[in-house]
């Protein structure tokens, strides 16, 4: 993102067009400085302004050094009093154009190089400037000149509510991460998971795929339907309260749900029980899957990759918190790979497509047979015609191998899913993860004509598309036939992806829209932040028995209880002493009612 902060001469080129101030008038302090009054205001004092500045000052308290954030230019007083007690960088926040323009023609700060302005623009555009970001890193509070925040108080105290939102949007917090049991939202809730933990987050991951055999073998053992049913409701049940236990162990701030997740409406109101914020990504067709009218107005939070009409739906249902975030890529997965000879041949060919065999992607496929062409994946049976370029016999492939057919394949062919067209879907009003994925890999594609496709990349220059077979074979034809045009459009494309298209983009933008509505209840919890094992077993003054103790435990574990407690339950054999103790501490944080002794016992004894 492109910065609006500006230096002295670039502040004073652009505002010198404006015509002289009428309600800004300049006079001289006692002392013979400059002074200015706004509005009838006096800004500095009409004695001494410098002993003024020094004063306000240190009225701030602590030492000035480092990046100080300054509320009010005035004519520049207070500035040059940080500048002369230390300050190394000023980041100067004018609301007013009028008196910036002042200040910039009338006061004498000596060290402007140091200073970095913003002059009479919005706060929310502030608020999202990385110059502004980085100094709100750098800096405690921000140093205020009171005249100049009264002239325009409003500004300032919108401002104060941007730096709030920052800076609890960088909290670091504990997020616990909910899979389905299969499906194609399982790898999504994966590069979730990765994403958040690459921004500091502590993620649990609930991987309920480990539990997709058993719910499969309930199909298989049981032939009556309501049999099925009823039993694999049981197991769906257990798992959303395994989830709900896990999120009492390990007090997250978040529970983010992935779509189909196997969570249920009264662990979700235990949750919010606890303060918990929860979370829904519906990465489906909303048209195609309308569980998402039970599963909405459950959560707190519903987010979606189809806007328009589905957000309207939401709304009538009483959802007030929704916002369209689409997928995207994780460039740990999705990337550049160095094939072998072996891998070449096996999943190379000229065009490949990686994915089911939804009814349109058969018939058009069909009219594909004479090129180089691998299909690769499930649900390819309805096609007769396809079946001898059907990879391993129609079989699963995995995110591993779906980056190698990309990176083996000339041309990835990326036509979105309908049951019920033969082509193109006319209502494709989304994009699907394989769009950033092959993008990401840099990956040459060619993707069917959506809505929302050219928000995301530039036409012909970063992605090409195609509207039906026979535009389709034009371009198929075209692009084997220009490698090097080819190249640039997938490096581009690869570009793009990785600069705007990450799931950690998604996820900071998911996050930031949560601490906008929940940040009162998101404030309101404790931050569990604790010392590592390591970081324990380090101290000087530490325990022998209980370093030895902790000597048998991963040296970045959290120093908590419900750490501690669920590792030693994981080991075989009786407790140790020391075992022991932390669980009896574990049970008696978690039920303190099972130590409270009686009044009449303690006379007694």
């Amino acid at each position: 993102m492109s910065s609006i902060a500006e230096t002295w001469d670039e502040a004073k080129r652009r505002l010198e067009n404006l015509p002289p101030p009428e309600n800004v008038r300049l006079t001289a302090a006692e002392n013979g400085c400059n002074v200015v009054t706004v509005d009838g205001v006096l800004l500095h004092s009409r004695y001494d302004p410098q002993r003024e500045a020094a004063r306000l000052a240190d009225a701030a308290g602590g030492s000035i050094s480092g990046t100080v954030v300054v509320y009010g230019a005035g004519l520049g007083y207070h500035l040059q009093e940080l500048l002369d007690r230390g300050a190394e960088r000023l980041v100067v926040v004018e609301a007013r154009e009028d008196i910036a323009k002042e200040f910039l023609e009338s006061a004498n700060v000596q060290g402007r190089e140091k200073c970095t302005f913003f002059l009479g623009r919005d706060p929310a555009e502030i608020g999202r400037d990385p110059a502004f970001l980085d100094a709100i890193r750098l800096t405690k509070e921000p140093f205020r000149h009171p005249p100049s925040v009264r002239l325009a108080q409003r500004c300032y105290e919108l401002l104060d509510a941007e730096i709030d939102r920052i800076r609890l949007s960088e909290v670091r917090r504990r997020i616990t991460v909910v899979s389905p049991l299969y499906g194609g939202s399982l790898p999504v809730s994966r590069y979730v998971a990765n994403a958040l933990t690459s921004m500091g987050h502590r993620v649990d991951f609930v991987d309920n795929s480990i539990y997709y055999d058993a719910y499969k073998s309930v199909e298989q053992r049981l032939k009556a339907p309501f049999l099925r049913e009823r039993t694999g409701s049981i197991l769906l049940l257990f798992l959303s309260e395994l989830m709900l236990a896990r999120a009492v162990e390990t007090s997250p701030d978040i529970v983010l749900c992935l779509a189909q997740a196997p969570v249920q409406e009264n662990a979700l109101r235990q949750l919010r029980e606890r303060g918990v914020v929860t979370a829904f990504w519906f990465v489906e067709n909303y048209r195609h899957l309308d569980y998402w009218k039970a599963a909405a107005p459950l959560y707190d939070f519903f987010f979606t990759i189809q806007k328009g009409e589905f957000l309207d739906k939401l709304g009538d249902l009483g959802v007030r918190n929704h916002k369209y975030i689409p997928t995207g890529c994780d460039p740990e997965v999705h990337r550049k790979l160095e094939l072998t000879a072996e891998e070449k041949d096996r999943y190379g060919s000229d065009i490949s497509f990686a994915g089911a065999g939804y009814y349109n992607r058969q018939q058009m496929f069909e009219g594909l047979l004479d090129y180089d062409f691998k299909i690769w994946g499930t649900h390819w049976e309805g096609s007769q015609a396809l079946r001898p370029i059907v990879q391993n016999d129609g079989a699963p492939f995995s995110t591993e191998e779906m980056v190698k057919i990309i990176n083996a394949s000339k041309i990835s062919l990326n036509l979105h899913s309908s049951a019920q067209h033969e082509a193109t879907d006319p209502e494709g009003d989304f994009v699907n993860p394989r769009l950033f994925e092959v993008a990401s890999c840099g990956g040459f594609q060619l993707v069917d004509e959506r809505e929302e496709l050219h928000s995301f990349f530039e036409p012909e220059s970063e992605i090409v598309t195609f509207r039906n077979l026979a535009e389709l074979r034009e371009k198929i034809d075209y692009y084997l036939a220009h490698e090097e045009e080819r190249a640039a459009i997938a490096e581009r494309a690869q570009a793009r992806a990785l600069r705007e298209h990450t799931y950690r983009h998604r996820m900071a933008e998911m996050l930031d829209f949560i601490v906008e509505r929940a940040g009162d209840r998101l404030r309101a919890q404790p931050q569990k932040e604790y010392l590592t094992v390591g970081e324990v077993r380090q101290r000087p003054d530490i325990d022998p028995e209980l370093k030895a103790f902790l000597d048998t435990f991963p040296a970045d574990l959290s120093f908590n209880l419900p750490e501690i407690s669920r590792k030693v339950l994981e080991r075989e054999g009786d407790l140790s002493e020391s075992e022991a103790i932390f669980m009896m501490l574990k049970e008696v944080a978690d039920h303190p009612k099972l130590v409270e002794v009686p009044r009449q016992c303690v006379s007694s004894s």
